[in-house]
């Protein structure tokens, strides 16, 4: 089965990589904590047939005859609110939000959400249904491209793989992920297993507690027992959740996330990750936004995001959560371009200088530095300049909440 879920307003790391958070206490394996703070609008049509073909938004095959649209409180397909269909090849096609006026006397940039950006994007998600009571196959082996079309090498770039178990029905669960916004107490805890590069699949009951190496058989097998008389997972209201990731940090660096179910009826032993396992499909609005003027060649300029009150993802802006920001610099791209190819923001940037927001929305843009060390210098009339700002500490998703453009101005 594909779990169709349309995604709008949601914002693009440089490069995106999606980051699935499990609970913190899940340390010790699965735990007990059955609390939950999740909520979705989306509807859902579930037919848990294994064996059927689907008949999902995309063609890709599935396990079930079910197409869940959650585009939250709308059945709508919405591709975009703002087309990015820009006709011009300059750089600087969108009128500017004004003159040098538009920086404070002591050099400050107010962002807000007039120059921001957008970005819209639908998923598929696989949503297997497994039998109950099985040490499960799991395999990764079939993986050659990450979410976003990178290359993959199941043995050597798998380096954990995590099954999390969250209170939630899929439709829930995949909502959540679209909100940023997975709640700790949803979370049933987790289990993982590290592979050496020798093997890319593991039998369910060799997983361990994340980052303990102790034999949880007998608890695993309680969370996969759906024959039980006392079984408190069922798969109406629970969903478990299987992450290959590069890295051993759980919530960075995720290559692919499929959903699973276990049923007493089902027949199927194995549950993996494939390249089709999680689609997407995107647009942004880069070439649309207005243009924020700065004087040229001047580094002593501070960006301040202190009124912004909604993010990029459709969210509350909790000014304080932003932990990072980036200036980018494309010497021979167009915005038109940068659209077309967002998934690779930062692979396309002549450089890149990023600075850590220690506290408070204000970040001097003279303290950002490119990977040499080199100080900004501040922007010039080359090409297009763009300003990120990031949520990288308590995010589930870590993205640019916000991404404006820069232009020189020449009365200041």
């Amino acid at each position: 089965m594909k779990l169709t879920l349309k995604l709008r307003e949601l914002s693009k790391l440089l490069p995106m990589l999606i980051c699935v958070f499990v609970s913190a206490s899940c340390g010790g394996g699965i735990s007990d904590d059955t609390g939950n703070d999740a909520h979705s609008d989306s509807d859902s049509d579930t037919d848990s047939d294994t064996d059927s073909d689907s008949d999902s938004d995309s063609d890709s095959d599935s396990d079930s005859d079910t197409d869940t649209d959650s585009d939250s409180d709308a059945d709508s397909d919405s591709d975009t609110d703002s087309d990015t269909d820009s006709d011009s090849d300059s750089d600087t096609d969108s009128v500017g939000v004004g003159s040098c006026d538009a920086v404070g006397d002591d050099g400050t940039i107010l962002l807000t959400e007039e120059t921001n950006y957008t970005f819209h994007s639908s998923v598929e998600i696989d949503v297997a249904t497994v039998k109950s009571n099985t040490d499960l196959n799991v395999e990764w082996g079939d993986l050659s491209t990450d979410f976003f079309g990178e290359a993959v090498d199941p043995a050597n770039d798998i380096d954990m793989v995590l099954v999390s178990l969250w209170k939630m029905t899929e439709d829930e669960l995949a909502e959540n992920i679209r909100l940023d916004n997975l709640p700790v107490s949803a979370s049933l805890g987790a289990i993982a297993t590290y592979p050496d590069g020798t093997a890319t699949s593991r039998n369910l009951y060799s997983f361990t507690g994340p980052g303990s190496s102790g034999n949880i058989t007998e608890k695993i097998e309680t969370f996969v027992d759906a024959e039980s008389e006392d079984y408190l997972y069922p798969q109406d209201t629970h969903t478990f959740m299987l992450i290959g990731a590069t890295g051993t940090n759980i919530g960075k660096n995720s290559r692919m996330l499929s959903f699973f179910h276990v049923d007493p009826n089902a027949t199927e032993t194995t549950v993996g990750l494939k390249d089709d396992s999680f689609n997407l499909q995107y647009t942004t609005n880069l070439a649309d936004i207005p243009h924020i003027q700065v004087p040229a060649n001047k580094a002593d300029l501070t960006v301040d995001w202190g009124d912004m009150e909604t993010n990029a993802l459709g969210n509350m802006f909790l000014v304080t959560q932003i932990t990072e920001v980036t200036v980018a610099h494309y010497s021979n791209i167009t915005l038109k371009a940068l659209d077309d190819d967002f998934l690779h923001l930062e692979e396309l940037a002549d450089n890149l200088w990023t600075g850590v927001v220690d506290a408070g929305w204000l970040m001097p843009l003279n303290q950002l530095v490119d990977t040499n060390g080199n100080a900004f210098e501040g922007i010039d009339g080359n090409g297009v300049w763009l300003v990120a700002l990031k949520c990288t500490a308590q995010c589930n998703i870590p993205a640019p909440w916000s991404i404006s453009i820069l232009e020189p101005c020449s009365d200041k």
